[in-house]
């Protein structure tokens, strides 16, 4: 695909995700189906963070999910316990979020391949066994409850709360086109340009002088502080947490999100999380089989989609009409 064919295909795409993420509220309607909805960009921030150091890096973070339960904590226990609002403690889950990412990327990204994953993977387990035992903190399985609605004061008194599944779809798609935003002007700078050095041969770029650990470093610090305000973001919608949070289902979930959508990609991303997001409760019909038929499906996409949704749509955007000659022939 040349430049000008990705750089048309994105001009189209864009406005038609803007206009069906803009109407979706609207077109599913119900608590349940909105809450997915809700869900649904929550897991596309999370995918987006993910995909700075898996896709544009190269690099796989199997701890990446902890970034998000560190955050959801913060916040947390910032509103409950010192009554911090909602604004104030969104930044603060993705700053300590980020501050813990340079103490593990510190020794982790000195490593490559499946060292660095374990790596990464082992820190998150500490700090699972943290979340579970420091109870005097983090109220261990019992979790935290009663984690305030954010709440937006309104000119001549009174006050906006953010308590519908309408009002948190607008805010977290705010959220998600921020992170695009932040994310796209990255990959389209020198910083990106070292990302794909790095991605497609580190040894090559740190030969030519670039210094791989400070992108690689970069590209963590990044998806983590993405990671944490998500997670902030998760527990004043659902007002509670546990630390299940960094568990096997939202590790494997947003992976997947990353892989089928389109890692690499901006858009990638995105589609995964709303596709594998609404995807399972549309197979709640067939209930024993439900699971039988997802994981089935997400075995096609990897075989038959190799560059995930995104790359199949742009495909089908940019294929080549057959030209006069041939159609009269």
């Amino acid at each position: 695909m040349t430049r000008f064919t990705q750089a048309l295909t994105a001009r189209w795409m864009v406005p038609v995700y803007a206009l069906i993420l803009l109407a979706l509220p609207w077109i599913v309607q119900g608590k349940y189906g909105r809450d997915m909805l809700v869900l649904a960009l929550m897991f596309a921030s999370l995918a987006t963070g993910l995909n700075l150091t898996m896709g544009y890096v190269g690099y796989l973070p199997f701890g990446y999910l902890i970034f998000f339960a560190i955050g959801a904590y913060t916040s947390a226990l910032l509103s409950v316990n010192l009554g911090v609002t909602f604004w104030l403690g969104l930044p603060a889950a993705g700053v300590i979020a980020g501050i813990f990412a340079v103490l593990v990327g510190i020794p982790s990204l000195r490593l490559r391949g499946p060292y660095f994953a374990i790596m990464t993977l082992a820190f998150a387990e500490i700090g699972t066994l943290v979340l579970y035992n420091w109870t005097d903190l983090t109220r261990g399985p019992m979790g935290i409850f009663g984690i305030p609605h954010p709440r937006v004061p309104l000119p001549g008194g009174g006050e906006f709360t953010f308590n519908t599944e309408v009002s948190w779809y607008y805010l977290m798609l705010g959220m998600l086109v921020l992170f695009l935003f932040v994310v796209y002007r990255l990959i389209h700078s020198r910083t990106g340009d070292a990302f794909a050095a790095i991605r497609g041969h580190e040894d090559l770029a740190e030969s030519v002088g670039i210094p791989t650990f400070r992108y690689k470093m970069l590209a963590f610090i990044l998806s983590a502080v993405i990671a944490g305000i998500v997670g902030g973001a998760y527990a004043h919608y659902y007002t509670v947490i546990t630390p299940e949070l960094s568990g096997f289902y939202f590790l494997t979930t947003t992976f997947t999100m990353v892989l089928i959508g389109g890692q690499g990609t901006l858009a990638g991303p995105v589609l995964g999380a709303i596709v594998f997001t609404i995807l399972p409760e549309l197979l709640r019909a067939v209930q024993l089989w439900r699971m039988v038929i997802f994981g089935a499906l997400m075995l096609a996409g990897m075989v038959f989609m190799p560059q995930g949704i995104h790359g199949l749509l742009a495909r089908l955007l940019t294929r080549k009409k057959p030209s006069a000659a041939h159609e009269h022939s």
